[in-house]
């Protein structure tokens, strides 16, 4: 009896999980999203997949020889398992379709990829979540807005989305970090490999205060045409999509339409009419997107169940901002308050700013300083200043 116990113990160390064998068709060389929707079309059951005969796999239409090699050649039981143990070892999660703590919002998605990585958490089902996009070489008011933006929503409880790239993305992240907020990273990389390298911080942040997600495996480097595909799930996971700065011919345009083709809500930023990154999204609002300039638009158009003590307008929030936010009345002294509250996303005349807080010039260019090396404030171009957040 113990000899049959003990090869039925031996039998069950070397079988798989449902969840490692999602591991493992998710990571043979040669098969991709399409061909294993073939073979789950034939098979019926990854477990069914992991089982078959080199006869049966060649039933499968667009399963060629070489990927019939590739499937058979790929059921190393203890290589799968030390891969699979390695993820959790390193602090990363993989997450089938088929696990029940896989984003509802990606089920519902015509091709939704069968497993995910994720480097710290996932965003919470039942919460208003929304993408922000836009250029990668954005204006210095893109970059305000992002922040500013991202910021509020979070500020708000609501889940930021973006994809880390530089530009809009990395600001917006970092508006919601900044709020103490959520935000989400999905990546065209292994969730393991930082892309641009500027924005190491950010992702060091976001391991720790939200999350990254990506559907490639771990030490996939970026490629071109990762980014695209990547793009379906930055819409994918949201329940909006807003773009603050993007050309005509824009990647960010692109997430639109997919997000358009999910059933998401696309919300812009107007621009100027001259100004070719504001070209596409001016041509959103003029297709239908919802036209935004507050956060509070976009909580409006949720009906979320805030408590808003005060509306969220633009105004009273770029000249009240300070008293909306105890954590800069307690960084600032009252001079640099001063200063703050008359400042905006705008950039503004050191000429400018000494007539309306009556400063004199010696004296703000020292306030000045201080507050940029602080962090709220910057100098788009000499002597012009705007708000950082």
């Amino acid at each position: 009896m113990e000899q049959v116990e003990g090869v039925v113990l031996e039998e069950k160390e070397l079988s798989l999980s449902n969840s490692e064998l999602w591991y493992w068709i998710c990571n043979i060389h040669g098969i991709g999203h399409k061909k294993i929707s073939q073979l789950l079309c034939y098979f019926n059951t990854v477990e069914r997949i992991f089982e078959a005969t080199s006869s049966e796999l060649s039933l499968v239409e667009g399963i060629s020889e070489n990927n019939k090699l590739d499937l058979l050649e790929s059921k190393d039981i203890i290589r799968i398992k030390k891969e699979y143990e390695e993820i959790a070892r390193r602090g990363y999660q993989f997450l089938s379709i088929e696990d029940d703590r896989y984003p509802k919002k990606l089920r519902t998605l015509y091709d939704p990829p069968y497993g995910i990585y994720i480097n710290g958490e996932l965003p919470k089902e039942n919460v208003l979540t929304i993408g922000i996009v836009g250029a990668r070489s954005c204006s210095q008011y893109g970059k305000e807005v992002a922040k500013y933006f991202g910021y509020h929503l979070a500020e708000a409880g609501v889940q930021v989305v973006s994809g880390l790239a530089r530009g809009i993305d990395g600001y917006s992240h970092e508006g919601a970090l900044c709020a103490k907020g959520y935000t989400l990273a999905v990546l065209g990389s292994g969730v393991d490999y930082c892309y641009p390298r500027e924005n190491m911080d950010l992702y060091m942040r976001m391991e720790k205060n939200g999350g990254i997600m990506s559907e490639y495996p771990l030490g996939t480097v970026p490629k071109a045409g990762n980014f695209p595909r990547r793009n379906r799930l930055i819409s994918g996971m949201c329940d909006g999509l807003l773009v603050i700065e993007a050309k005509l011919k824009s990647g960010s345009l692109i997430t639109v339409d997919q997000a358009l083709e999910q059933g998401r809500d696309v919300f812009a930023i107007p621009g100027r009419i001259t100004d070719n990154l504001s070209s596409g999204t001016n041509n959103l609002i003029k297709m239908g997107a919802e036209i935004v300039t507050t956060p509070q638009e976009i909580l409006d158009f949720y009906r979320t169940r805030y408590e808003e003590k005060e509306d969220l307008t633009e105004e009273r929030m770029l000249m009240e901002g300070v008293k909306k936010n105890p954590l800069l009345e307690e960084c600032l002294t009252k001079e640099e308050q001063i200063v703050y509250t008359i400042l905006s996303l705008d950039p503004k005349h050191i000429d400018t700013i000494a007539m309306q807080t009556k400063l004199s010039i010696p004296r703000l260019m020292s306030i000045l300083i201080g507050m940029e090396l602080k962090g709220y404030i910057s100098q788009t171009i000499r002597n012009y200043y705007t708000r950082s957040l």
